[in-house]
């Protein structure tokens, strides 16, 4: 699973881990197990780039397991040519596309991921969309109920995905 922070990710995979009957591999929960530091912590103490850094590293980690599992990767490694290629040779990637608007709606202000603005999102959400249709295999909108998403996945999945 692939998206901006806030496109629901985590409840898609959840979900989706559980019908397939999967390991679930979170991104976010992965930094905070190694690091006992959330990603806002982590941005705040070391920069951005140490961030997606470990982000990455989660991402190719768990794309290396021989057994099939989901996987919610951070926003940031689409922007990863290394994280790309592994994408596209390992993994069925879905996108979860998700407009500002309701990235922001989700987010909290005790949430973990770290602050941004909304002029900051429009930027970073322009800049990797390309780069999120390029590498997925499915493109769906966020803004539909979880089950629904799931459902999705899942035919896609039995068609071949």
């Amino acid at each position: 699973m692939t998206g901006m922070m806030g496109s629901g990710k985590t409840a898609v995979g959840l979900e989706l881990a559980e019908i397939l009957g999967w390991p679930f591999d979170d991104s976010d929960a992965d930094l905070e197990r190694r690091t006992g530091s959330t990603g806002r912590d982590i941005a705040d103490k070391h920069g951005l780039a140490v961030l997606h850094s470990m982000e990455a590293d989660s991402l190719l980690s768990s794309l290396l397991s021989e057994i099939p599992r989901v996987i919610t990767a951070a926003g940031s490694v689409i922007e990863s040519i290394e994280c790309r290629n592994a994408l596209a040779q390992r993994a069925f990637v879905v996108f979860l596309d998700v407009d500002v608007g309701l990235m922001l709606e989700r987010f909290s202000a005790e949430d973990h991921r770290r602050s941004t603005s909304r002029e900051e999102l429009v930027v970073m959400r322009e800049r990797r969309l390309p780069l999120y249709e390029s590498t997925a295999q499915l493109t769906l909108d966020a803004d539909r109920p979880v089950p629904e998403l799931v459902d999705t996945v899942l035919a896609a999945l039995a068609d071949g995905g």
